[in-house]
């Protein structure tokens, strides 16, 4: 088996995710593929700027007073706006996030999309965004950062998911009903994911275990000799389209690994650290 679970905590496993930088002055859109984050252009529906459109839309007998703005003769122009005006500015601007989300849902197609914004823009988007796959990144102003930079945010942005998506697997894992359908064990969870039947795989962070694969494995394998049987469950969880996920030591108490089944352990299987 290679050897892959040294990298699995910052392992991202999606191929390309999105962030989006959200002001109201631009959106900028940028594509991570393979640890580059490179400019996409937006769907050709979508105005890239809230401003523009608010100018745009804007009528003629615009709610403002006016004013000389200093001590000299000239007469100049003053904003003073109303509650009424900025409601509806913030009316308009859900509505400006609510076509960018629809009309991006699509052209993700199902990839993760990170924010990056200060925290007031990124809670309006959100607040409107029905896309599933949203993601927040740390707020911050995005309007002088580089590509590489918010591709280095969205990064963190979802390894953090991930580990958040790890919490929630180790809280399902010890709130089972149904005790047959998890295993915890090195060599039970290794022999249940050399079987296809490991749904999600926990195991604790740098955790080793080196062993023989044992008489369940073909003959070739086994010919290796010793070694890590972590690596060996993650590999085989993979392998059969389950998902591995990475927590802290002593999370599972003396055990390093456990499991999430696809279906119930065979009856007369054994339970504990092999």
């Amino acid at each position: 088996h290679p050897q892959i679970t040294p990298i699995l905590s910052s392992l991202i496993p999606q191929p390309e995710f999105y962030v989006l930088a959200v002001t109201k002055k631009l959106l900028k859109l940028g594509r991570w593929r393979d640890g580059v984050c490179t400019e996409v252009s937006m769907p050709a529906e979508v105005s890239t700027s809230f401003e523009d459109t608010l100018i745009s839309e804007r009528p003629d007998h615009d709610l403002q007073s006016h004013s000389p703005s200093g001590p000299s003769s000239q007469v100049g122009s003053t904003r003073f706006g109303t509650g009424s005006e900025r409601e509806s500015v913030h009316g308009r601007l859900r509505r400006y996030f609510q076509t960018v989300d629809q009309h991006l849902a699509d052209f993700l197609n199902g990839a993760p999309l990170v924010l990056v914004g200060i925290e007031q823009e990124l809670a309006a988007y959100r607040s409107e965004a029905r896309y599933a796959h949203v993601l927040l990144a740390e707020p911050t102003s995005p309007a002088h950062l580089s590509f590489a930079e918010l591709g280095r945010l969205g990064q963190a942005a979802v390894l953090q998911k991930q580990r958040a998506d790890a919490d929630k697997v180790l809280r399902d894992f010890r709130e089972s009903v149904r005790r047959d359908h998890v295993v915890i064990g090195i060599r039970e969870v290794l022999e249940a994911a050399y079987e296809g039947r490991v749904h999600k795989l926990l195991m604790e962070r740098n955790a080793r275990h080196d062993g023989l694969l044992g008489p369940l494995f073909p003959e070739s394998l086994r010919l290796e000799g010793q070694q890590d049987l972590i690596n060996a469950a993650a590999v085989e969880t993979i392998k059969h389209h389950g998902e591995v996920y990475v927590i802290d030591a002593g999370e599972l108490g003396s055990c390093p690994v456990a499991a999430i089944l696809r279906f119930a352990t065979p009856s007369g299987a054994l339970h504990g650290n092999r």
